[in-house]
């Protein structure tokens, strides 16, 4: 069965429902779900506004971040400086 909206709205809303039932996956995955379920003409270009507005998604989206360099422990005598990694019960 085929699926053609009449109009961009709903074409909008079809988009958006699919990426929130795909648990906000991005513009590859939805675009892929949506082409074997429904025929949406310039269905990539909505796919992407719909992806790129989408609220929830804009506030976790993680931004790249400056990866500062680690600072390493002075050089010392062998055994001044022990550790030990201790795990309890889970």
């Amino acid at each position: 069965m085929v699926l053609v909206p009449t109009s961009l709205t709903e074409a909008r809303s079809i988009i958006s429902n699919l990426h929130v039932d795909l648990g906000h996956l991005g513009t590859y995955a939805v675009s892929t779900a949506l082409h074997e379920r429904v025929w949406v003409p310039y269905s990539t270009e909505l796919v992407q506004r719909v992806v790129a507005t989408c609220n929830q998604c804009q506030f976790t989206k993680r931004e790249p971040g400056v990866t500062q360099p680690l600072h390493p422990l002075p050089r010392v005598n062998v055994g001044d400086i022990v550790a030990f990694d201790f795990i309890g019960p889970l």
